[in-house]
This record gives C-alpha cells, sequence and structure tokens, in this order.
C-alpha cells in the first residue's frame, strides 16, 4: 500500500470514528431523553442503516482511489463499526458516569449548601428559585460561607462547632452513584461479546443502570470519622432492587471502581457492623463500597447480570 493510499485510509478512518461518535450520542441522548433505554438496539440499528448509504457514498466521493468499488466500501464500513461500535458505547458512557459532583448552590433561606447536578453557573436555567449558584468544589463552599453567613454562624465555625451546612447526601449520592453505574458497565464490557451480521445486534441489549440513593445516614462509629449507611433502590437491567450501603468518605478522588467482588458476609473495621450478601466496589485508592442485598435469588441475578449474561 502506497503512503498515498495509506494516508487516505487513515482519514477514512477518521471520518468513520466521527460518524460513530455521532450515531452513538444521537441514539443514547435520545434514548435517554425519552426513557425508552430499552429501545436502543432497535434505535442504533434504525439509523445506522440509514447512515451506512450516506458513509458509503461520502468516503466514494472523498477518498476516491482508496477502494476498487462501492461493495468494497460497504464491506469496510460494515467492519469497521461492528469492530468500534461498542468502544464510542463505552467512550460514551464514561464520559456520562466518571462526573463527580462539582457544582453548588446555597439555599437562600437555610443557607444550606446543596450539589446540583443540572445546574453549571449562576446564569442557569435550570437554577431553582431561592437558591444562589456558589461554584465548583469545597473552596468555592467556603469562600461563599465567609461571605455571606451571619455572625453567630461564623463564632460558631470558629469555636469548631458550626461551619458551612452541607447537605451530605446530595453530595454522597452524586459522588458515589455514577461510580457504581461505570463498575456495571466496566464489568460487563469486560466480557467480550460478539455481533453477528453488519447492522443486526441481535446480542446487543442496553441494560439501564440506575444507582438511586434515597436516604444517607452518618453511623456512630470509633473506625472512620464519615462513616456512612445508605439506602435506596437500583435498576439493574430492568430490574428494581432494594438495597443497604455502607461507605467510607476517605477523600474526593475522582477515580472509578476497579473491581467488584462478592461476599456472602461482610464485616466492617473494627467487626462492629455486618452486611450480608454483599458485592464490594473497590477503588484504586482505598475506596470501599459495600452494597448488601435482600436475598440469594437477587444476588444470583446480580451475578449474571454482572458476569454470566
Amino acid at each position: 500500500m502506497n503512503i498515498d493510499i495509506r494516508l487516505k485510509l487513515g482519514l477514512v478512518n477518521q471520518y468513520l470514528d466521527d460518524q460513530i461518535q455521532g450515531i452513538v450520542k444521537e441514539a443514547f441522548d435520545d434514548a435517554i431523553r425519552n426513557e425508552a433505554l430499552d429501545e436502543i438496539a432497535t434505535k442504533l440499528e434504525a439509523i445506522l442503516s440509514v447512515e451506512r448509504t450516506k458513509m458509503s457514498l461520502t468516503i466514494q466521493t472523498a477518498y476516491c482511489g482508496v477502494f476498487y468499488s462501492i461493495d468494497d466500501i460497504e464491506q469496510y464500513v460494515d467492519a469497521y463499526v461492528k469492530k468500534h461500535l461498542e468502544r464510542e458505547i463505552k467512550e460514551y458512557f464514561k464520559e456520562r458516569k466518571t462526573l463527580s459532583p462539582n457544582d453548588w448552590i446555597r439555599n437562600n433561606k437555610t443557607g444550606e449548601y446543596v450539589w446540583d447536578e443540572n445546574v453549571t453557573s449562576a446564569t442557569d436555567p435550570d437554577l431553582p428559585h431561592g437558591y444562589t449558584y456558589v461554584g465548583k468544589g469545597n473552596k468555592a463552599i467556603r469562600t461563599d460561607f465567609d461571605k455571606n453567613a451571619g455572625w453567630m454562624d461564623k463564632v460558631k465555625d470558629f469555636m469548631g462547632s458550626g461551619g458551612p451546612r452541607i447537605n451530605i447526601s446530595s453530595y454522597i449520592a452524586g459522588k458515589l452513584s455514577p461510580k457504581i453505574e461505570n463498575a456495571f458497565l466496566r464489568q460487563r464490557e469486560s466480557n467480550k461479546r460478539t455481533t453477528s451480521g453488519s447492522y443486526h445486534l441481535p446480542n446487543f441489549t442496553f441494560h439501564p443502570i440506575d444507582f438511586n440513593v434515597e436516604k444517607v445516614g452518618r453511623l456512630p462509629s470509633f473506625i472512620a470519622e464519615n462513616e456512612y449507611e445508605l439506602t435506596g433502590a437500583m435498576d439493574l437491567g430492568g430490574r428494581i432492587i432494594p438495597y443497604k450501603a455502607y461507605y467510607v468518605v476517605r477523600n474526593d478522588d475522582n477515580h472509578l471502581v476497579n473491581s467488584i467482588s462478592y461476599e456472602r458476609n461482610f464485616v466492617t473495621g473494627g467487626g462492629h457492623r455486618i452486611y450480608k450478601n454483599a458485592f464490594i466496589f473497590k477503588g484504586s485508592t482505598k475506596m470501599v463500597v459495600v452494597v448488601s442485598l435482600g436475598d440469594e435469588e437477587t444476588v444470583k441475578y446480580v451475578k449474571d447480570f454482572t458476569w454470566n449474561f
């Protein structure tokens, strides 16, 4: 293959990467917006079937000389999409799921600081009435508190008995949920699946994952200062599963969960608390999240969803 052809083929691949990325974003954005993730395979097939002809004609016109015929182009496009589609899906969810809490708002009446995933600036139309945009991170909270807190709150802060009132539930839910959801996706993706046909994807079914935190409570502990227990329900492949979770906030890192394991009984540090039917999520730092489920049948479902599909 001469240099000119090789360069043109590289441009073809770059063009196809951009097209696949756009197709994935269009399909999933639409499915998420309309709560139709169960129909994502059909949606992808429909878009790909339409775009296949457009991509082939564009390559034939803009990159002439790389392929002998339109049939060769279509075969190349089919193979390329089949090989790279799931990679783009993975990148799409990596971008969505690795976000951690950054943007904080303040309740003007109570002075409480709340993290809101829908607000990113002071002029954001999603900023709730009665709230003021604060900024990103704990530093912004401290700056806002020092500027706007009443004198009594500042005295209590100085004495070590007060400080900014942060809604820790909103923070932990926002920080933790994406990591747990992404961990399930990464675990499933690590078990490579194959598809048959150019754009017919009978083995590809998107499984919605939503780790919903309903309640967060601080636990009395001699082991860790920031030890919490969470309760909620997660949507795993369309099945709603109640859970209880144990989490120790050790840092504000943005690392992903690297591994998922299972223990019938998980004992927390010091042996002061036991969680049965526990799935253990560990990160690259000391972050550990323990999700306890109700019964063996539910455990089997989660194991099958995660490892044995």
